[in-house]
């Protein structure tokens, strides 16, 4: 299960200006940004969500210098937790019934950071 810390008075602040952005209708931007409080915690892929989603409604609040600095570190690097594809060698258990599906099949793989 990943980390879960408390949200920071920076990251509070950041959400409360992003909430002030029109969303589309039932849209989970929306939901997401409104349901953070003092009491949330959130993940490292919470914290690149909320970056993520002040990225791209931008252009209509202003934000800091601080702000996109924080902004821009975050979308930096990969997304935590992301699900990759990796190619894999068909197990001995796995019967081999004549196709080619079953050789080098793509497997999901959660990457942890």
């Amino acid at each position: 299960m990943p980390q879960m810390t408390p949200i920071s008075e920076f990251e509070l602040r950041l959400a409360d200006r992003v909430a002030c952005a029109t969303f589309p209708v039932g849209h989970s931007h929306k939901r997401f940004i409104r349901g953070i409080s003092a009491a949330s915690k959130l993940s490292d892929r919470g914290r690149w969500y909320l970056a993520f989603i002040a990225n791209r409604y931008r252009w209509q609040y202003k934000l800091s210098e601080e702000q996109w600095a924080w902004i821009r570190e975050r979308l930096s690097g990969d997304i935590p937790g992301r699900q990759t594809e990796r190619e894999t060698e068909p197990s001995s258990a796995t019967p081999d019934i004549g196709g080619p599906s079953l050789r080098n099949r793509k497997q999901t793989v959660i990457v942890q950071p």
